[in-house]
């Protein structure tokens, strides 16, 4: 189950309620990094980090995305995960 946004700096995880979140608590961390260093996914149960194309699978497998979504992403070949699809 996807718990909350998270990114991945050299095998460090922050997370948060929103991506940009986790990027204001990087850059407030260590400022000489930048986006382009980090890797955007979600924290899943058991405090697995997955990038956003295995949260998605996650999330379709736990029942987290509801159907009008499940239905856009299948129709418009989606398959990565984001956080307006999950709230």
């Amino acid at each position: 189950m996807i718990i909350c946004a998270a990114i991945e700096v050299n095998n460090t995880v922050i997370c948060g309620y929103r991506h940009a979140d986790c990027y204001e608590a990087l850059f407030r961390l260590a400022p000489n990094k930048s986006m382009k260093d980090a890797t955007e996914g979600f924290l899943a149960t058991g405090n697995r980090f997955l990038d956003r194309h295995a949260a998605l699978v996650e999330a379709l497998n736990c029942g987290q995305i509801s159907a009008t979504v499940r239905e856009y992403k299948i129709n418009h070949f989606e398959n990565a995960l984001y956080s307006e699809d999950l709230y």
